[in-house]
């Protein structure tokens, strides 16, 4: 049987299966280790790789684990000899690696992959309750739900707005708490934050651009943040940026929305991104165009639009 699965959390169809220790992600995906926690000594970040390493010895490297923001949307997950499976979570909101993995033992692997699940959390078995040390880093396995952690009575925090658009709405919590946005009407929509702490409602904002709404987070004990206001964003695309006559030697010049971030690219596929200044206008180099060459140009707002 392959040592590492790879399952795309898109199709939930496995997109890979491998006996190699090195495995790359394309897509966002549950990366299936089948190897027992007990025999992890630890898991640590080598740029945008995690690497897993046991005690044994052996290394294993997932590339692109983590992306260029320093977040993830990807879940590693161990599966034993028994069948248990449990996702790790070893990163903390900002791709920080931390020094405890937490293991959070769920049902199946299809489990993790469910469309109408209320989350990981919901997930977690009561029988997984209590703490092992494993290569002498804590490593504690969780129950979920609302009555299987009755000692919890800290509240999760008012979960933050990092990103807020046309394409929705999302930000970090507390891993496995349920985000609640409720607009000025009374209607609600929910999401669980991801074991790395990150949390999107989308394709469409459910607030719309400017109106107020709450935002709130409650965790699997049942303890809840609180409501905190909620605006929604600028959620009006940039009109689209106009390029000014080009020739084989000068800058390439136009307009564009102020603030705004224009990508243009070049005949080979090239691109060059450039700032708008507060006046409307942008530059970049030229690479050397011929008469008739065609360039593109697209813009992006401060909000993401």
């Amino acid at each position: 049987m392959s040592k590492i699965s790879i399952i795309s959390k898109q199709s939930h169809q496995t997109i890979n299966q491998t006996d190699a220790n090195e495995v790359s992600l394309t897509e966002s995906s549950l990366v299936v280790l089948k190897i027992n926690p007990n025999d992890v000594a630890k898991i640590t970040r080598s740029g945008n790789a995690a690497v897993i390493t046991l005690k044994n010895g052996e290394t294993i490297v997932v590339d692109h684990f983590f992306n260029d923001k320093n977040t993830t949307d990807n879940t590693l997950v161990f599966e034993d000899d028994q069948g248990k499976v449990a996702w790790a979570e070893f990163s903390d909101a900002n791709g920080a690696v931390t020094d405890t993995i937490k293991y959070h033992y769920v049902d199946s692997v299809d489990a993790l992959l469910s469309s109408d699940h209320e989350g990981l959390a919901a997930l977690i078995l009561p029988w997984a309750a209590g703490a092992a040390v494993i290569g002498g880093i804590a490593a504690a396995a969780d129950s979920g739900g609302s009555s299987s952690n009755p000692g919890d009575k800290t509240p999760p925090p008012i979960p933050t707005v990092t990103e807020n658009n046309s394409n929705g709405i999302g930000g970090t919590g507390e891993p496995g708490s349920k985000v609640i946005i409720t607009d000025k009407d009374g209607n609600t929509v929910t999401t669980i934050v991801d074991p790395s702490g990150h949390w999107h409602i989308g394709p469409e904002n459910p607030l719309e651009e400017g109106e107020k709404g709450t935002i709130e987070a409650t965790d699997p004990a049942g303890n809840g943040s609180g409501k905190g206001e909620v605006i929604g964003g600028d959620q009006t695309a940039p009109t689209k940026p106009v390029i000014d006559p080009v020739n084989g030697k000068d800058p390439i010049t136009g307009t564009a929305e102020p603030d705004s971030t224009v990508t243009v690219t070049y005949p080979d596929g090239k691109t060059a991104t450039v700032h708008v200044d507060s006046t409307g206008h942008w530059e970049v180099p030229n690479p050397g165009l011929k008469d008739g060459d065609e360039i593109k140009a697209n813009a992006t707002d401060p909000a993401g639009n």
